[in-house]
């Protein structure tokens, strides 16, 4: 009698534990079923909040040649460019570090103006990541 008891226990917590793995193995695949469907999602509110500083260049008149030039000591670096086309110099000047733009001879075709205007584009690379500014004088 004591054996089939003993017996009974140790089939009991058996099948316990075979339930409990059972839950947890169920559990795991629902949550990387969540996990395959969120990864997506997570980039591209990620790419949005990266994007969201360049906004007010993003496709937007009335920027003022001050902005501009803030631009260019902001944004610009290795892997960032900002263009700047003046009336001046239609082909544009590219500014890839934040010192670049020293100009102080308003005869230059690349001065930028502080009263001017400037319609801004961004630049986005294959994978729709921001990778410059181009601004065109108006």
């Amino acid at each position: 009698m004591a054996n089939t008891r003993k017996a009974l226990f140790e089939g009991s917590d058996i099948v316990i534990a075979l339930l409990i793995i059972g839950v947890i193995v169920f559990l795991v695949g629902i949550g990387t079923g969540m996990l395959k469907e969120a990864g997506p999602k997570m980039t591209d509110m990620q790419a949005r909040v990266s994007d969201s500083q360049y906004s007010e260049f993003d496709n937007r008149g009335n920027i003022g040649g001050t902005q501009a030039i803030n631009a260019i000591r902001q944004y610009a670096s290795n892997n960032f460019t900002v263009t700047i086309k003046t009336n001046a110099n239609s082909a544009g000047k590219s500014y890839n570090s934040p010192g670049a733009y020293i100009v102080t001879d308003i005869s230059d075709p690349n001065y930028i103006e502080p009263t001017a205007s400037f319609r801004g584009q961004l630049l986005k690379s294959s994978n729709k990541t921001v990778n410059g500014i181009i601004l065109i004088q108006e």
